[in-house]
């Protein structure tokens, strides 16, 4: 007769997370979720390199049911097939993150550890460590490891960390906008739908898109409350969301206004050096001809 085993403490995890189902009843919160996140969240089973996270919103939901969560998924979807797709850059073939953009239901205690880890967690420390458990294959530092545990566990989490300023909103169940990348386009397409803002981000039009004027559409976006997101590291607030969504041109106009900016202060910069030196020019050639013209006197009176 066998002897009875004993789960190690991952496998344990492993069975508790495996086990827990994923409903859509009863969500209070929706957020802007980066991808690396996201893949720690759900299922939680494998260790990420490093946060190549870009965004994630989050949005509160409160009761919404799992018809008019399709709903909503279906109209976020129209919307961001009309972003246009990026114009190729030389030596590397256009990206289209639409596909990849996706509206998740996410654990609150599941995203909490998904942000300790992200924030506080770093693989390569664990694997320098001498504590941590090692095997024929090197030492054990994914996501579900027992380095991994001890450290968020242990973790002091300062005020000023992204985890401490998300913290507050993470309460109840929550909803996930994942974008791979930062893209205000796909953003402002999104909060078209799901929070839309008068003449900033405006709703489609009952004759342009009558699905999303649908009752059951709706009746699940009135249970919709943005209340944050995380963008390349840094938490927003729902305005500071706008404002990403509202960057005209994308990150390509971005980029364009930083370096018309520094060509400008460059140009100011040349402009300056150069009245310096043209001042001193003028005021010598001015003095020069002062010079010319009193010897010129000079040579007239001798005559």
């Amino acid at each position: 007769m066998d002897a009875p085993t004993t789960d190690t403490k991952d496998q344990a995890v492993r069975k508790t997370i495996s086990s827990r189902k994923y409903g859509f009843t009863n969500i209070t919160g929706c957020v802007a979720l980066s991808a690396s996140i996201a893949q720690r969240i759900t299922p939680l089973t494998r260790a990420m390199d490093n946060d190549s996270s870009q965004y994630f919103d989050v949005a509160k939901l409160f009761g919404c049911g799992y018809r008019e969560w399709a709903a909503v998924r279906r109209e976020l979807k129209k919307a961001l097939s009309t972003v246009p797709k990026p114009n190729a850059i030389p030596g590397a073939e256009p990206v289209d993150i639409t596909p990849l953009v996706q509206l998740q239901v996410v654990r609150t205690n599941m995203l909490r550890v998904a942000l300790k880890l992200v924030e506080f967690y770093d693989p390569e420390a664990a694997a320098a460590s001498e504590k941590t458990t090692r095997t024929v294959r090197g030492p054990v530092v994914h996501d579900l490891s027992e380095a991994a545990y001890e450290t968020i566990k242990n973790a002091e989490v300062p005020e000023d960390s992204s985890y401490a300023q998300i913290e507050p909103v993470m309460v109840g169940p929550l909803a996930a906008l994942v974008l791979p990348a930062v893209s205000p386009a796909h953003l402002a397409a999104a909060l078209s739908v799901l929070a839309p803002v008068p003449g900033k981000f405006p709703a489609p039009s009952r004759k342009k898109n009558p699905g999303f004027h649908d009752p059951i559409c709706q009746s699940g976006l009135a249970k919709l409350l943005l209340v944050g997101g995380r963008v390349e590291g840094k938490i927003f607030d729902q305005s500071g969301i706008n404002w990403v969504g509202g960057i005209e041109g994308g990150l390509e106009g971005l980029r364009g206004q930083l370096v018309a900016m520094l060509q400008g202060v460059g140009l100011g910069i040349t402009s300056t050096l150069e009245g310096g030196s043209r001042s001193l020019w003028l005021a010598l050639e001015g003095r020069k001809g002062q010079l010319e013209d009193e010897t010129k006197g000079d040579k007239k009176d001798g005559e």
